[in-house]
């Protein structure tokens, strides 16, 4: 198993079977997928600093079949997700080439896109980072994303800056967990 840090809280994923640690300061939501939408705006309403964040937040989960965990640094302005998407067939990473994703970021108009192959206590994942400008405000994104038999899961960093968020999304990879 892996420890919980001093300081920190540890989040459970149970549909993908998984756990995280964030700071104990960042306030954390249990997704509903009929109310997800609606919780989030809840938290950016009540947490003004971290709105543009959120906004992304949504938009990025709109798409998920499966809600994982979800916490927001209010301070920090910075959030962390999970969640996964049915994959039927899908056994290996290699299946899940990074540029299906890498370009449509690009597409998408996201800058400084990139990815990189990274090994979790789960097992060997691609990690994608890019910057984006949504609703007018510069936010960074890393994302892990690795194999679940029949499953893609996601492990999700955005940040309100310029700069890639990594050492943050360093010390939440450290303490990923199969659960």
């Amino acid at each position: 198993t892996v420890a919980t840090p001093a300081g920190d809280q540890r989040l459970t994923d149970k549909a993908d079977h998984l756990s995280l640690a964030v700071p104990s300061s960042w306030v954390s939501e249990a997704l509903a997928s009929s109310s997800m939408s609606r919780q989030l705006t809840a938290v950016a309403t009540a947490n003004p600093k971290v709105k543009g964040i959120m906004a992304l937040d949504i938009a990025t989960l709109l798409h998920a079949q499966e809600l994982g965990v979800f916490a927001v640094g209010v301070d920090s302005v910075q959030s962390v997700f999970s969640y996964s998407v049915a994959s039927p067939g899908t056994t290996a990473l290699s299946q899940v080439p990074p540029t299906g994703f890498t370009t449509s970021l690009k597409s998408a108009g996201d800058h400084n896109v990139s990815s990189k192959p990274v090994q979790l206590a789960v097992g060997p994942a691609e990690q994608v980072s890019a910057q984006t400008t949504f609703e007018g405000t510069t936010l960074s994104e890393l994302f892990d994303y690795f194999v679940q038999p029949g499953r893609l899961v996601f492990m999700v960093l955005t940040a309100h800056s310029t700069q890639l968020p990594t050492s943050t999304f360093g010390q939440i990879e450290a303490t990923l967990a199969g659960s």
